[in-house]
């Protein structure tokens, strides 16, 4: 049982852009020149029943002293199902923060614990494959006791213990609680707000975990969102427990590029993790699941 009152760790965005943080390590200072051969790089995570697939293709050529990575476009990228089912994903571009990428966009339903395997040819380059197994959707449970405390907690001296079970054990989870409200103000208009309890970030030890977080910090939050909430009419309350996981590819991936334990980190020097064949990239999977218990 990990027991750890609130360690604050921004989540990684593992959405549908996966900007890649593709170095290379440091030339021979005394060579003039250097053999290099350009390949494809490219970069997935698959999320269990989600119905769209979002692919990411660039190439690596040499400029000077530098490694520059550019979109591709006319490549031709096929998801292969285990029950050998064949998706052919379209060349598109979607908007992120920085402005318009160049993405490969494919509709098919994700199935949870299912493998998957990434085809990506262009012309000029090898053939670029990659394979995965989906995770699995998390169950999470607040007993009763725990509940019970949440909604009478001047009356109960329990702590809050929750449980995080698992279809396949992720190398890497985070796992936050979240107070909210609801209310409506004056005007009849709903207002909603809260405030962040806690947030573990580990490796689960086994398919079924146990989290814990003291009654003496449920208290002082409660406190603030009900301060917050003061006014209000109809007001709820609730708590929202989120688990993400995280496969190995993806940990080993971010661990080498920007170092989880190191979250200012831009760049690191060196060839980084990769788990295709035929070229460089990242093909995985994630999972984000929440449950909300009604306090009162």
């Amino acid at each position: 049982m990990f027991t750890m009152e609130s360690r604050t760790k921004s989540l990684c965005d593992i959405a549908l852009v996966l900007f890649p943080l593709i170095v290379c390590g440091c030339g021979d200072n005394f060579s003039p020149v250097v053999v290099y051969r350009s390949e494809l790089n490219a970069y997935s995570v698959l999320f269990p029943d989600d119905d769209e697939i979002y692919v990411r293709v660039l190439s690596t050529h040499m400029n000077l002293a530098d490694r520059v990575d550019e979109p591709v476009d006319g490549a031709v990228v096929h998801l292969i199902a285990e029950d050998g089912e064949v998706t052919e994903l379209n060349e598109t571009t979607v908007t992120s923060g920085s402005g318009p990428v160049a993405i490969y966009v494919g509709r098919t339903r994700i199935s949870a614990l299912s493998s998957y395997r990434l085809v990506v040819e262009k012309s000029g380059f090898p053939e670029l494959t990659a394979s995965t197994q989906v995770l699995g959707h998390a169950v999470i449970q607040l007993d009763q006791v725990s509940q019970d405390m949440m909604k009478n907690f001047a009356h109960s001296f329990q702590d809050i213990y929750y449980y995080i079970s698992f279809q396949i054990r992720p190398a890497w989870i985070w796992a936050t609680f979240d107070l909210g409200y609801s209310g409506l103000n004056s005007q009849g208009d709903t207002v909603a707000g809260g405030r962040h309890i806690g947030t573990y970030f580990l490796p689960p030890s086994g398919s079924r975990i146990t989290l814990q977080f003291s009654r003496e910090t449920f208290i002082t939050a409660f406190n603030q969102v009900s301060a917050a909430a003061a006014g209000l009419e109809g007001t709820h309350y609730y708590a929202t427990l989120t688990t993400t996981q995280i496969d190995s590819a993806i940990y080993k991936y971010y661990s080498a590029s920007t170092g989880f334990n190191v979250p200012n980190t831009l760049r690191q020097e060196g060839v980084i993790y990769s788990n295709v064949s035929n070229g460089m990239g990242l093909f995985g999977s994630a999972s984000m699941d929440s449950s909300v218990f009604v306090i009162q």
